[in-house]
This record gives structure tokens, sequence and C-alpha cells, in this order.
């Protein structure tokens, strides 16, 4: 007798196809790997979305730290403290390419309808994909699905790679059947295929 998940078993397949299609028609149409071609280009976006255009101590909140490019690094002339962009979220400990977790996250959210049933992607095929040996890629892929499922997608992925934000008319719930029809005529109007 094959067991099923409780977790697994108690999901509504169709709103979970909404959701990761309500991700999708924020991506760039031009494809993350083309919107953010290389690492300065990630970082850049990094930088834009944590502190806009004044980068700030995340330690003690004041401004105007200054650059020591040697190690890609700010010093806080107050506290002294080094940081980098990445010091302080998901991304901070981790040794992988920023441009790594941005192509993850694409990956995620444009072949999510095709592995809905089961959650995320098969890891032989993210760990090909991502160039990663198994047990990275198994930690990248973990870590990229339960980000871009927090706060609505507005995780630290979710906010670097969502570029053409969308807001459901407010009248909808994800779960009826007219958000149903705005997310396709949505995805229709962006000539976005969506398999809800």
């Amino acid at each position: 007798m094959v067991r099923t998940s409780w977790a697994v078993s108690r999901i509504n397949w169709e709103l979970e196809r909404a959701w990761w299609g309500l991700l999708r028609i924020q991506l760039p149409a031009e494809g993350i790997a083309a919107r953010f071609h290389d690492e300065a280009a990630c970082l850049e976006r990094l930088v834009e979305q944590r502190w806009g255009k004044h980068v700030s101590c995340p330690r003690c909140g004041a401004g105007r730290p200054f650059n020591v490019p040697a190690v890609a690094r700010w010093q806080c002339r107050e506290c002294r403290h080094q940081f980098s962009a990445t010091s302080g979220t998901m991304l901070g400990y981790s040794k992988l390419p920023l441009r790594t977790w941005f192509l993850s996250a694409d990956y995620m959210i444009r072949h999510a309808p095709a592995y809905v049933h089961h959650l995320m992607p098969p890891l032989e095929e993210y760990a090909a994909l991502t160039g990663l040996h198994y047990n990275t890629a198994s930690r990248l892929r973990r870590r990229t699905y339960d980000d871009l499922r927090t706060n609505g997608g507005q995780g630290v992925l979710g906010k670097l790679v969502l570029v053409n934000p969308v807001k459901p008319p407010a009248d909808t719930t994800p779960d009826s059947p007219d958000f149903l029809v705005w997310l396709r005529k949505e995805a229709e109007d962006r000539s976005i295929p969506l398999e809800i």
C-alpha cells in the first residue's frame, strides 16, 4: 500500500497551479537569464531592492557607508561594521553566486506547473540544470521553494526576480473562479502560456 503524505494529500492543486501562474506572469518577459546576464546585474538588483538609492548599515541603520572594493563590502562610518549586499539575508552565508539563486527561482517558477503534484522538480533534473552537486542542489531547491512560498511570493528571491508586479482585483480570492478568469486574461495579455 502506498502512503500519501497528509500535507500533499490536502493540497488544492488548482489553487497551487494558480499560485505559480501568478508568480510566472510577474517574471521579466525576456527571462531572468537575459535580464540579469551576469553577477554584477544580479548584485545591482539586490542592492536596489534592499536599500533603494541609499545603502545603510544593517547593524546601526546609519547611512553613507563607504565602499571597500577589495572585499566587495561596505563599512559603516558610525559603528565600523563591514557588510555586504547579502548580509542578514538568506543569501548571506551562501557561497553560491547570486545568478545561481536567480536562475533557480526562475526555473522553479517557470516549471512548477509540470511538477505541481510533487511540489518541486525532480532533484536529478534540478542538479543537472544548476550544475551543482546533488546535496547542494537539494538544499538550493528546498530554500528556493520555501522562499517563493513566503509572504505571497515576497521573500528575498521573490522580490528580486518578480519584476512585473500585478495586483489581483480586490473582490477576488485566489480560490475563486473570478481569480482564475483574471489570471488567464493577464497571462493571455502578456502572451504567457499557463497550465491552469
